[in-house]
């Protein structure tokens, strides 16, 4: 709903969160159901004939960084996808692969600081 979309976007403000996933695969509008978009998909039908939400997808499971690790940011990616769940490895939540660059060490933040123009 737009009251929960306001509320985590307070949440990841207040905290200087970014979501990680969305930084580096902006969407204007909503992304295909078949593409590694979606964190949770909804059940088959098990124990009657409908399931009521088989096939429908949200984005319901984050990696978040502080603003400050953007930098070192290397990739965020959806591990499964499509109605039938593939890569989701039994369960209806999508594995998440965040991947972060090492942090520099001191002499490698030291001689940045020294190069770069004051």
């Amino acid at each position: 709903t737009e009251g929960e979309r306001k509320r985590f976007r307070d949440l990841l403000d207040t905290g200087r969160l970014v979501d990680s996933f969305r930084r580096l695969n902006p969407a204007e509008s909503p992304p295909p159901a078949s593409g590694p978009h979606y964190t949770w998909r909804g059940h088959p039908p098990v124990h009657q004939a409908v399931a009521k939400y088989h096939g429908k997808g949200m984005r319901i499971d984050y990696a978040l960084v502080d603003e400050d690790l953007l930098p070192r940011l290397v990739s965020s990616d959806i591990l499964g996808q499509g109605a039938d769940r593939n890569g989701f490895m039994g369960s209806d939540h999508s594995p998440i692969r965040l991947r972060l660059r090492q942090a520099a060490t001191g002499a490698e933040s030291a001689e940045k600081a020294q190069a770069a123009p004051a």
